[in-house]
């Protein structure tokens, strides 16, 4: 459980892309959401595939404030529980 907590994470494949304007940005990614086994120097893709994504909205409405949105859905993180999926939703000021 404590990996899901990490606020960074290791993953085999990502798409990530972006628009912004003058005060708002928007960003997404695709990506294979499980985490790989101990063996951090190996490729364990076989099986996986695109199947997570999350997407972040911020704005910035003055140059003292900046507000933010992000939400996240992981297909199976975590091996050991593979029935599991996982949403995430947080936000910023």
């Amino acid at each position: 459980m404590h990996h899901w907590q990490e606020a960074t994470h290791v993953t085999f494949g990502v798409l990530t892309a972006g628009v912004f304007t003058r005060s708002l940005r928007l960003e997404a990614s695709i990506f294979n959401g499980r985490e790989p086994d101990e063996t951090r120097t190996d490729f364990d893709y076989e099986g996986r595939s695109l199947d997570s994504y999350a997407a972040r909205l911020t704005w910035n409405p003055t140059a003292n404030w900046s507000l933010s949105g992000s939400w996240a859905y992981l297909e199976s993180p975590d091996a050991a529980v593979p029935d599991e999926s996982m949403r995430r939703a947080h936000s910023r000021s």
